[in-house]
């Protein structure tokens, strides 16, 4: 669930639709085979040697204390072995080291064209099986520009991107909607921590500069925020602070800042009708007009400002309006039956 500025209407549900294909992990997973006539001792060690880990010691002793023939050990521990290799590989690709680039081609890796006419490259997604994030180049139309952009897909269990058919993608945050790219674009995550998307003859599109702020690597969260960190983990830029025209649970939106929306589904430049706006108080959206004209607004007069700065979040179907304070239990439910989630 995501909110969105379009119109009065500003709530949008993501479907999780069920039926994906589950992939077919075994095909290119068999990376151990116990031969016959292999000893439980020998048996024991090699599957130590391949993940020295406590859950595999265990499965060791176990198959190693069977009473079987020597040859039932070996096929029972293939299969021991097999379970444990799947189970611990990370398929889903969710950070990225300095220096590296990736290249807006059409041979580039995952790369999911859809029905709607739609196409992404992803770069980074964070999870698998079910509606996850991932970031990348997106288009929509004639593809003949794209953003950098973070959009929600459905995937399966080995974190492909699937259901082209029904399950399209919806951008959640977008770079560089005003200086959309063309084909053979770069984004290149710098020696130097910059995060720096350039089109095709290499005209800067849209940069994080974040030079000489000791970035070391770049992350995909579980909520979508993209997060440029140093060597301790903190963040040193995030795309939550830069929010285009969609709130996400677990991102704020504060005093200042606007959701803006685009013109077009197919134009993404920030220049639609609609605002949402988030004040000291409550919340505004407007009518981007000359001048612009609020058409709802939200606020709530006993708040005390003095408990610290407020913050929008979209909480359980509703937004609600929270302080920065040391009371983490003072949020005021805002718009509980106006905005709520359908």
């Amino acid at each position: 669930m995501v909110i969105t500025t379009f119109g009065i209407a500003m709530l949008k549900s993501y479907s999780s639709r069920q039926g994906a294909p589950t992939g077919h992990a075994s095909s290119n997973l068999v990376l151990l085979k116990i031969p016959r006539g292999c000893g439980p001792r020998a048996i024991s060690r090699l599957l130590g040697d391949v993940s020295g880990s406590p859950v595999a010691a265990s499965m060791a002793s176990a198959c190693a204390s069977t009473e079987e023939s020597v040859d039932t050990v070996s096929e029972f521990m293939s299969l021991c072995c097999y379970f444990h290799l799947i189970t611990s590989q990370p398929f889903d690709y969710p950070t990225a080291d300095l220096s590296t680039t990736w290249v807006n081609s059409f041979s580039a890796p995952h790369s999911v064209n859809f029905t709607d006419g739609s196409i992404v490259r992803a770069i980074l997604l964070r999870g698998t099986l079910g509606p996850k994030y991932a970031c990348g180049f997106y288009c929509n139309g004639n593809c003949e520009s794209y953003l950098f952009a973070i959009f929600i897909v459905q995937t399966n269990s080995v974190s492909f991107i699937t259901s082209p058919n029904i399950g399209f993608p919806q951008v959640v945050w977008s770079a560089n909607r005003n200086s959309p790219v063309r084909i053979n674009s770069t984004l290149q995550l710098t020696a130097q921590g910059d995060l720096v998307l350039r089109d095709a003859d290499g005209t800067l599109a849209w940069s994080t500069n974040s030079v000489g702020k000791s970035v070391a690597g770049l992350n995909l969260t579980d909520e979508g925020n993209l997060v440029l960190f140093d060597a301790k983990n903190a963040t040193v830029w995030q795309s939550f602070d830069h929010p285009t025209d969609s709130l996400v649970p677990g991102q704020k939106l504060v005093s200042g800042q606007k959701l803006i929306a685009s013109v077009s589904t197919t134009n993404w430049t920030k220049g639609g009708w609609f605002s949402f706006s988030a004040t000291d108080d409550g919340f505004t959206a407007l009518v981007e007009s000359n001048p612009p004209q609020i058409y709802f607004t939200r606020s709530v007069g006993d708040f005390n400002t003095s408990r610290g700065s407020m913050y929008v979040m979209y909480l359980n179907g509703s937004l609600a309006l929270f302080s920065n304070s040391s009371d983490p239990n003072y949020p005021r439910t805002l718009t509980k039956q106006l905005l709520t989630a359908k």
